[in-house]
């Protein structure tokens, strides 16, 4: 077989780009979104042991511009950005996909530990309006593994940031002074 080239012409199109709203604060996506969940892969684990913790949003819109979100977690805790996954119904017509974005946390303190909703704020281009989705709580229980031993508090909390201590001056008053 052999590739012919060939010219076509089509009718002129124009398109009016508006501009977004105003808005303060962080926007993860413009879109049509309906879900938006999370869920961990163990709801107990040992002290500073990897958990997935896994984001699901889902909707209509340019899912490889949805931003990776920002995860509130409780003290003590951290995270790393691990992989994004995009599943799309391209047939017939768009009616839109998922995007995943898994994170691996570490929690360095036993106890129960919540957590907290997850939000991803988007403008709806439907409703023409900014909208927030939150995801349900977590709770996951931290135990102390075999072998581990509980650091002394001093050596866990966070280090003390202030300066050597120096004559307090005019510009050290505080409102309760």
């Amino acid at each position: 077989h052999r590739a012919e080239q060939k010219v076509t012409q089509s009718n002129e199109l124009k398109l009016t780009v508006l501009p977004l709203p105003p808005h303060t604060g962080t926007l993860d996506g413009v879109g049509e979104f309906t879900i938006f969940n999370a869920q961990i892969a163990k709801q107990e684990a040992v002290i500073n042991e990897p958990i997935k913790l896994t984001l699901t949003i889902e909707g209509k819109a340019n899912l490889e511009q949805v931003a990776i979100p920002k995860l509130a977690l409780p003290e003590h805790s951290k995270y790393y950005d691990s992989k994004t996954n995009i599943q799309e119904n391209l047939e017939t017509a768009y009616t839109g996909g998922k995007k995943q974005f898994e994170y691996v946390i570490q929690i360095n303190r036993t106890g129960v530990h919540q957590i907290p909703p997850q939000s991803f704020t988007f403008y709806d281009t439907q409703a023409k309006t900014y909208r927030t989705l939150k995801t349900t709580p977590l709770q996951v229980t931290i135990k102390q593994g075999e072998g581990q031993t509980t650091p002394p508090p001093q050596q866990t909390e966070p280090q003390d940031q202030t300066e050597p201590t120096k004559e307090p001056d005019a510009s050290d008053k505080t409102a309760e002074d």
